[in-house]
């Protein structure tokens, strides 16, 4: 009955198990059936979220550390997401995703513009661009290779990026666009905190799309509008055309190869009837249920005219929505609040070289201790806040750590995590010493700065 409290003490609980075990009680099933059967069934979606977190990151920690440090390079460009919170509070906002259901309705999204805050994920960005209609932000953190090679490859546009420092290090490079930065990871250790600002944590989802609906959530837009969110599988596609990703379904797709096919479920549809998903899909469409039964403040309403049923969003028409909430313009609290979100900033770079300087001497001597055979227990060592900025690369040996292999099993993938990320740290400390040089007019510095107290 207060499942947000279990499932903190669940939070606690699990990223220390060593190993953790769910028993099935049959008695509780029988004299709390329903309450029984609930619980168990978000105690499995909890775990398949847990194991699915953690391969996650342990499959693309290196991926991600080097995009992270390369991203710092260029703070020099960006602003902080926190000046965006609050700021357009009882505005309507659309979010735009790629489902395939976007191709009924795209074409009236032209008709949001200046009447709507309007949001679109990195795979419909390349849509939306090429049929002439631009969002007002764009927002992504895909680390991979495919936004490079689809969703922002060749653009020419000056529509504002949100993203977070996990985002493929070409993109954030080569975007003409301004970057808005934005942290998708609580706690304040990867980017507050080095860079001395309060940048904005939103939290993250399985999907770019949650992370929008969130920031959508922070900024206090109402209604909250969503459309191509199809949670599912129409007509053979994954999503709508002309989008990179595209995900039509059969022999020459590489999403063939992904399970999506075999994999197919059936789950209530927007439209009253039965449609096909598929288990990724399905994480999307069960963390929109269980963030939108937290919140009583907002209308939130599912535009997408297809796909499968999100409970708590009312399924409407994107031509209802424009004809209820878009009667008005807001063009000038647009205009006004981007004139303010890209007012003059500068992160704080001394500070975070520091940062930086005071992780490479802790795993410099990390190496050295595993070397020596002087290492403290991995339990106690690999949470120090000094390996914060190097956190990713580290993930795998960290899980194997929270697993419960012995520290002598795992010191070679600490040692070879520490090998990877220091030539990484080098580079991104070299750069920001030049470009901080500049911006104060003075040589860059040669000397060793200190670690950073209490980092």
């Amino acid at each position: 009955r207060n499942w947000a409290e279990f499932k903190e003490h669940w939070g606690t609980l699990a990223n220390r198990w060593k190993p953790l075990r769910a028993t099935h009680i049959q008695a509780f099933d029988s004299a709390f059936q329903q309450e029984h059967r609930a619980f168990c069934y978000q105690l499995g979606r909890e775990i398949q979220a847990l194991v699915s977190d953690r391969c996650t990151s342990i499959r693309f920690g290196y991926e991600w550390q080097k995009n992270y440090l390369a991203n710092l390079r260029h703070l020099d460009r960006c602003v902080p997401v926190s000046r965006m919170f609050d700021g357009l509070k009882g505005k309507p906002v659309v979010l735009v995703a790629a489902g395939p259901s976007l191709d009924k309705n795209v074409h009236l999204l032209a008709e949001c513009k200046g009447r709507a805050l309007v949001i679109a994920v990195g795979s419909a960005f390349t849509k939306l661009v090429r049929l002439g209609i631009e969002p007002d932000f764009a927002i992504s953190f895909d680390g991979g290779v495919y936004n490079t090679i689809g969703h922002f490859a060749g653009l020419k546009s000056d529509v504002p990026l949100i993203f977070d420092a996990i985002l493929h290090a070409k993109v954030a490079e080569e975007y003409a666009g301004r970057l808005v930065l934005m942290s998708i990871w609580p706690g304040g250790m990867l980017l507050d905190r080095p860079t001395g600002c309060d940048v904005g944590y939103v939290s993250i989802g399985p999907s770019v799309s949650c992370t929008a609906f969130a920031l959508a959530h922070k900024i206090g837009c109402n209604p909250i509008v969503m459309i191509g969110q199809d949670c599912a599988v129409s007509d053979d596609r994954t999503h709508a055309t002309g989008t990179h990703v595209d995900g039509t379904i059969d022999a020459d797709n590489a999403y063939a190869l992904r399970g999506i096919h075999s994999d197919r479920q059936p789950t209530d549809g927007a439209n009253g009837q039965q449609v096909l998903s598929n288990p990724s899909l399905l994480t999307f469409k069960h963390w929109f249920e269980e963030t939108i039964r937290g919140i009583s403040d907002r209308t939130i309403l599912n535009a997408t005219e297809g796909g499968a049923n999100i409970r708590g969003a009312r399924n409407v028409t994107l031509r209802s929505v424009i004809d209820t909430f878009c009667k008005e313009t807001i063009a000038d609290d647009l205009a006004a609040r981007k004139d303010r979100l890209f007012a003059p900033h500068s992160f704080d770079i001394g500070r975070c070289i520091q940062y930086l300087r005071a992780s490479r001497t802790a795993a410099t001597k990390l190496i050295s201790d595993i070397r020596a055979k002087t290492c403290a227990p991995l339990a106690k060592e690999l949470p120090d806040p000094r390996y914060a900025m190097i956190a990713f690369s580290m993930q795998a040996a960290w899980e194997q750590v929270q697993c419960g292999f012995k520290d002598e099993e795992v010191y070679p993938l600490v040692t070879e995590a520490m090998q990877f990320t220091l030539p990484l740290l080098d580079k991104t400390i070299e750069s920001l010493e030049v470009s901080h040089a500049l911006s104060t007019d003075c040589e860059p510095s040669k000397t060793a700065v200190s670690p950073v107290a209490g980092v």
